[in-house]
């Protein structure tokens, strides 16, 4: 396996060819194929990775402008609140899953699990109260995805065990 260091030096020389090749600069198409050919498949690999990061950052761009154009800039911040909400419980899931892994660490968070989910509901609740009473300041904060996070764990859990079964 190469290290990130050597794969990325790969990924710089092909692409030196690729566009310099001969004095010219190539097609894209060309350029692709070159690759191709003469790319370690580790660097194909994250080559491919970067490929789909940047198309998921210039879709959410994209939708981004869309809604300073329709909706205003509140609209468009509502937006990336929501996206970042999304994200950080996403690698709070990943983070937990991790957790998980190391036996020590799992007893632990085994015992502190029915004590977070008590506070989540008990703050979801107190939120949901004080911004029904007219505390307009309340309205902003977040509930915390208690059924949500469940689900999204169990499905890590079960890509986990699909990737465990693929192995052997």
């Amino acid at each position: 396996m190469l290290s990130g260091q050597a794969i990325a030096r790969v990924c710089l020389e092909v692409m030196f060819v690729l566009y310099f090749y001969h004095g010219q600069e190539l097609k894209v198409d060309e350029a692709a194929n070159k690759f191709d050919e003469r790319a370690p498949p580790s660097a194909k690999q994250v080559a491919s990775k970067v490929h789909m990061v940047v198309q998921k950052a210039s879709e959410v761009t994209r939708t981004l402008v869309q809604e300073a154009q329709a909706g205003g800039l509140c609209e468009a911040a509502h937006y990336a609140g929501a996206l970042l909400e999304q994200l950080f419980w996403s690698l709070m899931v990943r983070f937990w899953f991790l957790i998980n892994q190391v036996p020590l660490l799992c007893e632990v968070a085994q015992m502190a699990a029915p004590t977070m989910a008590h506070w989540s509901e008990k703050y979801n609740k107190t939120v949901e109260d004080l911004s029904a009473k007219g505390y307009t300041f309340f309205n902003v904060f977040l509930y915390i995805p208690i059924d949500g996070l469940a689900k999204a764990y169990k499905k890590i859990e079960a890509y986990a065990a699909e990737e465990e079964m693929r192995k052997d």
